[in-house]
């Protein structure tokens, strides 16, 4: 049920002083713990029980310890916190008949400590299982929160939790709540399931809509929540932690904003909120690597022979209107997997990104061809030609190599092999005045494969071009394991053989192996950084080449790969 229903059964649970028994259960990350407490602190003052103990069986080993946290956290609602204090406990304990003397005088003791939780005073510890047993007695027409069901310890089964929810309900008056993720119980689901009839009275599914937990997880101030929450309602995310650690995902690159058109912004949060659902909640979002090979073309054509996964990625990647993953996509990608961004390269692609958005006629123009294809079964192939042929002669400039290369590869396929020649050509020559990052086909995806004689057109003028970073200072410092980024990664996969030739010829002593370490990092590593499975073939290669020249160097370059 939605989160405004579970809320108004909550307030109904704890307006009653009926000893009832009830069940919320959830996944993961959905709110329900928080839904409860404030719900518990909003009704505080009107709850017939006046006292309320919460505990989690996280980690709990036995029954024993189950009693000894209710004992230890029950408090009265007649006070200012929720959380129990030395102060609480012994508020409540002293109750006891026989206890109180010995109560009074480990109170002042810790008189200091009495806003502090029980387990921070040390020698509290001691008289708490003297305590506890006869505490234990007095637990009476209270309410009782059990969090955390389905993450007991080993020694704690279900069957002993909701007996001993039983008792309490039948014997001590006790309201009991139960807080579960009931898909966390695994095989011991059945057993949960068995007994829930005979123990709960009533049992409900927090299921809040997309549009309650965006609203919990995102401050009203929030100048980018109106579009995390479009964001997150259309996708149908659920999980407050996940939009949350997206959003704090999203604060690491604001910065990088500045100057950038609505658009442009927009299109980012678009990425990293579909991107961040996918690396924090795998089980549920669409599949990260069928986001990473996915092209809305392509996937629209190929959609009939979709199958399980693969299908209902499809469908949600396709209804959000995620076009394709490119080189932008892959840099939010990595500091999402790694926890940080490489904010220069992410600079740099809103750049390119900002100037394609300012141009919005040249994305009109390339997708118009393909708007034709998918629209008709009409004999229109001429009118198909030509406009593929235009979106290249027209907008070559904004067209990504993924894009150019599907225009080739379907003038193919009609029997257009020269026009298709030549409008590589023509698209090689628009782009000359590109920096040399630009032709390093690593910068994109390496899950959409291109056609051969793209790939090898940005090699040859890849070849030509002025390396713009040193590669000695990147396999350096990999050899001596002082870390990597994607963006070196990429730039060591765009290095020839012959390159790393030079490289290794020009150097001698320890930094020879050093160089040599770095370059072999990766060998037969996979990895989803684009680039990291080419380097070490290269290098390989390289050496086969200097072993090649002499019998001595033949017998060095085995003794290194054969230790390596």
């Amino acid at each position: 049920m939605s989160q405004e229903l579970a809320l108004s059964e909550i307030r109904k649970f704890l307006k009653s002083e009926d000893p009832v028994v009830l069940s919320i259960s959830g996944r993961w990350g959905v709110g329900k713990t928080y839904a409860w407490d404030t719900t518990l602190q909003e009704m505080r003052a009107d709850t017939p029980l006046r006292s309320y103990a919460y505990v989690s069986a996280f980690g709990l080993n036995d029954l024993e310890a189950l009693k000894t946290q209710i004992v230890q956290s029950t408090i009265s609602l007649d006070g200012e916190d929720l959380q129990p204090t030395i102060k609480s406990y012994f508020d409540h304990a002293k109750s006891l008949s026989g206890l109180q003397k010995m109560v009074a005088q480990t109170l002042r003791k810790s008189v200091p400590h009495v806003n502090k939780g029980v387990s921070e005073v040390p020698y509290v510890g001691k008289i708490l299982e003297s305590l506890t047993p006869n505490a234990l007695l007095r637990i009476r027409k209270q309410i009782v929160c059990i969090d955390d069901l389905e993450r007991a310890g080993e020694g704690l089964e279900i069957d002993e939790i909701l007996g001993f929810v039983s008792s309490l309900r039948e014997r001590r008056d006790c309201k009991v709540v139960l807080l579960l993720n009931e898909d966390g119980l695994g095989k011991k689901g059945r057993v949960y399931r068995r007994y829930l009839e005979k123990v709960v009275e009533q049992a409900i599914r927090f299921e809040p809509t997309p549009k309650e937990s965006a609203e919990a997880a995102f401050a009203g101030d929030d100048p980018l929540a109106p579009l995390l929450q479009a964001n997150a309602e259309k996708l149908g995310i659920t999980n407050i932690r996940v939009l949350r650690r997206i959003r704090r995902f999203l604060g690491a690159i604001e910065e990088c904003f500045e100057d950038l058109e609505e658009q442009t912004i927009e299109d980012v949060v678009h990425s990293l909120t579909l991107l961040g659902w996918s690396v924090f909640e795998p089980g549920i979002a669409p599949d990260l690597n069928y986001i990473q090979k996915f092209n809305s073309y392509i996937a629209m054509l190929a959609e009939e022979g979709l199958k399980g996964k693969d299908k209902k990625s499809f469908k949600i990647i396709e209804k959000y209107g995620f076009s394709g993953f490119d080189r932008c996509d892959q840099l939010l990608l990595n500091g999402l997997r790694s926890g940080a961004f490489d904010s220069e390269s992410l600079k740099t692609e809103f750049i390119e990104m900002n100037n394609s958005v300012l141009n919005q006629e040249a994305k009109v123009g390339i997708r118009k061809p393909w708007d034709r294809f998918r629209g008709s079964f009409k004999n229109d192939a001429e009118e198909f030609v030509s406009e593929l042929t235009e979106s290249v002669e027209k907008f070559g400039r904004d067209m990504s190599a993924s894009e150019l290369s599907l225009v080739l590869s379907y003038l193919r396929k009609l029997d257009k092999g020269d026009e298709a020649k030549r409008l590589l050509d023509l698209y090689m020559d628009i782009q000359s005045d590109r920096p040399r990052d630009f032709f390093n086909i690593h910068r994109y995806t390496i899950f959409q494969k291109l056609e051969e004689d793209v790939v090898n057109a940005f090699k040859v003028k890849l070849d030509e071009l002025e390396l713009e970073k040193d590669p000695v200072a990147i396999l350096l410092q990999l050899g001596g394991a002082k870390g990597y980024n994607a963006d070196d990664i990429s730039f060591l996969a765009s290095l020839s053989k012959d390159k790393f030739y030079e490289i290794f010829q020009s150097a001698d002593g320890e930094e020879l192996l050093e160089l040599l370490r770095g370059g072999m990092l990766f060998d037969g590593v996979s990895g989803n950084v684009p680039g990291m499975e080419e380097i070490a073939p290269k290098v390989r290669e390289a050496l086969e080449d200097i072993a090649s020249e002499c019998e001595l160097n033949k017998l060095r370059v085995d003794a290194f790969l054969n230790t390596n």
